[in-house]
């Protein structure tokens, strides 16, 4: 490993949350942690990746790949509104949780991982249709200023 990739690797955070549900709980419990990770991924630029999955034989039993830029970062993850929701109306579904602390082997590959997901209906997002509008979208108004931004600028 070059310096720079293990200079990265030192500021990087990667963890595996090991958590076992209480299985009258799973299904609450999936939700909840679904919407976590979607808003922390989203929301948050040191969220690299926040990636719950579960067994299959046994669904109870749940993995979370957690990936943050820096340490900074997951201490301000842990700050967050929806982290600090996820965590009370969690916290009695947990039967046990064991955070383990990980090291990238290739963090060259890693950085392919995700992109290599297809991009369909199942994993991404679709804007809403665009919506037709008349003459008086454009008539002037004392009320309303409407600033075309066209790509962001």
């Amino acid at each position: 490993m070059d310096n720079i990739a293990h200079a990265q690797q030192q500021e990087m955070i990667v963890r595996i949350s090991e958590i076992e549900i209480h299985p009258e709980h799973l299904d609450e419990y999936k939700a909840i942690l679904k919407e976590e990770a979607e808003a922390s991924v989203r929301l948050e630029e040191g969220v690299i990746a926040i990636f719950p999955m579960f067994q299959k034989d046994n669904p109870t039993q749940v993995r979370i790949l957690e990936m943050y830029k820096d340490q900074v970062a997951y201490q301000s993850h842990l700050k967050t509104e929806h982290f600090l929701k996820y965590k009370t109306t969690t916290l009695h579904m947990v039967k046990s949780l064991k955070l383990v602390d990980m090291d990238a082997l290739d963090l060259d590959t890693a950085v392919q991982i995700f992109n290599k997901m297809p991009a369909n209906k199942k994993y991404q997002a679709t804007p809403p249709a665009p919506k037709p509008f008349g003459a008086e979208a454009f008539q002037k108004s004392d009320k309303t200023f409407i600033r075309w931004m066209a790509n962001g600028g």
